[in-house]
């Protein structure tokens, strides 16, 4: 019984032995790519830094579900130019399949009431005719917009 036991002991370790000394290649530095050994440059995202963002969801108005095709999304109005990723890049065009996207208005806009946002989206996608609507903003802070197609 007791050389038993000392046999199961030895497996055990033996196989956790194994199993860490496999493993190391996940120990090592995580901002390293593991194939090209080249260093991964991070992206953090601190929504706290857009005043205003912009929480856009598309519902498919006969089934009352998120859209899953894929659809474009393009702004015009007096503010369409202030409209950015949330990495702060400027596009004419946005894309989502999801049914859902999230923007925000450049940091540098001021958005009140004697300055308030006013832009019109437009959607556009192959299954769905086109969605335009007109919105005014004037007050900082998450924008929910839901848009039936």
């Amino acid at each position: 019984m007791n050389n038993k036991l000392n046999i199961l002991k030895f497996l055990v370790l033996t196989l956790a032995t194994l199993v860490t000394v496999s493993c190391t290649s996940y120990l090592e530095n995580p901002l390293k790519d593991k194939e090209t050994g080249e260093d991964i440059d991070l992206l953090v995202i601190d929504s706290s830094v857009f005043p205003v963002r912009l929480q856009i969801s598309l519902i498919d108005s006969m089934a009352l579900s998120a859209v899953v095709s894929p659809v474009t999304i393009s702004f015009s109005g007096k503010n369409d130019n202030d409209i950015i990723t949330l990495a702060g890049k400027k596009q004419s065009e946005f894309y989502t399949s999801s049914g859902f996207i999230e923007l925000a208005i450049d940091p540098n806009v001021n958005v009140s009431k004697t300055e308030p946002l006013i832009f019109t989206i437009h959607v556009m996608s192959k299954e769905y005719p086109e969605t335009v609507q007109e919105f005014i903003f004037d007050s900082q802070g998450v924008k929910e917009i839901t848009l039936q197609l």
